[in-house]
């Protein structure tokens, strides 16, 4: 049976790139949702997957919306990301949105300390402005003590009675946070 036509992988490598850089960059960014699954290109076989996931992954901004300081979408987005392999995703953002919420952010502390991809403080360009500069100095500081506590081998009590002494701070500024919803 001969073939007749181009089959994707007989062409060179560049232009290969080439195309799954057309078919796979948005223009604007992916939102991350619970249901976020890679472009289903990736899933057609073992090489262009590899070959494919690090240009869908660098190349597009990932933009994900918390609601309350939920944790609960960026310990999907980790798996999520593992589920990928080694590819870097370096561009994504937290929209974060609505009230101060103190179980939540003991919530999202709770799944920084937990997951090895994001042990690392919040830098100002990954959180999207829009909320206070209050509500995003708690969020930040909540996610570097947790980041910070994972990193030196600390266990999660101690992480908890950081936050403790943080929601007192934290409450002088807004005193959503004193609230127990």
């Amino acid at each position: 049976m001969s073939r007749t036509g181009t089959v994707l992988l007989d062409l060179p490598p560049e232009l290969r790139t080439a195309i799954y850089e057309f078919a796979l960059v948005e223009r604007d960014h992916v939102v991350i949702t619970p249901h976020l699954r890679p472009p289903s290109l990736l899933y057609t076989c073992r090489v262009t997957r590899r070959e494919a996931s690090p240009v869908w992954a660098d190349l597009n901004t990932f933009l994900g919306k918390i609601d309350h300081c939920d944790g609960r979408l960026l310990n999907r987005f980790a798996n999520f990301r593992l589920s990928l392999g080694k590819v870097k995703f370096d561009g994504y953002f937290l929209d974060c949105a609505a009230q101060s919420h103190w179980a939540n952010l003991v919530s999202w502390s709770r799944e920084i300390w937990g997951a090895g991809w994001l042990s690392v403080g919040i830098e100002d360009d990954v959180i999207k402005p829009g909320r206070s500069g209050d509500f995003i100095t708690v969020m930040k500081a909540a996610h570097t003590a947790a980041a910070e506590a994972r990193n030196e081998g600390k266990d999660w009590e101690n992480v908890e009675r950081e936050l403790k002494r943080m929601r007192k701070v934290a409450g002088r500024m807004d005193a959503e946070w004193l609230k127990d919803y």
